[in-house]
């Protein structure tokens, strides 16, 4: 394809898209459309050249909190809307299961596995050595939903920061 010129932009609701200057003009629209893709629904491209993809840097799919129990489906409406790759992330151990499940099964989703600081109070010398094998999965791109929130403080600040230590040194590992 040939090369792109500056900068692009992609309007999905309306499937256009518009070229812009070095100094941020608007010099051209084109029209976007689907192109099929073996094993993940469609593209857009616009007269040939293929629109660079937006990516869900993080996106919460499986879980009881989740409204839409089909990823699936999901993943393909957002796909035509523009999205090309989803980065889903697991909360606790059984959460980063299905994560890695559902990475493992579809090209376009990289797994985010760990436990968030909502779940620091459940953690044990288990938890980490079972985490730390479901790390090891190629699915698995990052360790995330690691952090501390002590805003709620649904697990003690101490657990919070032994937990987010122990998922850092879990990373570095990898």
């Amino acid at each position: 394809y040939p090369s792109i010129p500056s900068k692009i932009f992609l309007d999905c609701f309306q499937q256009q898209v518009f070229l812009l200057d070095q100094n941020g003009a608007r010099v051209e629209d084109r029209p976007a459309v689907e192109r099929p893709v073996a094993g993940h629904g469609a593209e857009l491209v616009a007269e040939g050249w293929i629109v660079p993809g937006l990516v869900d840097a993080h996106c919460h799919l499986l879980g009881s909190e989740v409204e839409n129990p089909n990823p699936g489906e999901v993943l393909e409406r957002a796909r035509r809307a523009g999205v090309s790759g989803f980065v889903v992330v697991g909360t606790h151990l059984e959460d980063s299961r299905a994560v890695l499940g559902l990475a493992r099964s579809r090209n376009d989703v990289a797994a985010s596995l760990g436990v968030h600081p909502h779940e620091a109070h459940a953690w044990n010398a288990e938890t980490e050595a079972l985490l730390a094998d479901l790390l090891k999965d190629s699915a698995c791109r990052f360790v995330g939903e690691a952090g501390l929130d002590w805003h709620y403080d649904f697990s003690p600040r101490e657990a919070q920061e032994t937990v987010f230590r122990a998922q850092i040194r879990l990373a570095r590992r990898l």
